[in-house]
């Protein structure tokens, strides 16, 4: 039996947003490590309103950046999974309000 790849993902390529006197971060962009290269992989988010899903392809790298669309912000907060047809799954990770917040 082969074992488990170590599949990830998590936020990236944060920009600063207007907040007040303070700039926040918007966490938008959603990036994957440790797929198989050509790997179809499924972003699931669930929240409370139910449950959404988009489709990626890793690159030969095995990994993959995602801006979350406008239409996920339906679903916030919310938890966010990558599930790859080779059965990789990734860790959790928790989607914010923060990630609807428009980029400058």
């Amino acid at each position: 039996m082969q074992p488990a790849r170590a599949v990830h993902i998590a936020f990236c390529g944060m920009q600063p947003v207007a907040q007040g006197p303070q700039p926040a971060m918007s966490q938008n962009a959603v990036c994957g490590t440790g797929f198989s290269p050509a790997e179809v992989i499924a972003l699931v988010l669930s929240g409370r309103r139910g449950t959404a899903s988009w489709a990626v392809v890793a690159n030969s790298f095995g990994t993959f950046a995602f801006t979350l669309p406008p239409a996920a912000c339906a679903y916030v907060p919310g938890n966010l999974v990558a599930r790859g047809n080779r059965g990789d799954v990734s860790n959790v990770l928790t989607v914010t309000f923060l990630s609807c917040r428009p980029n400058l």
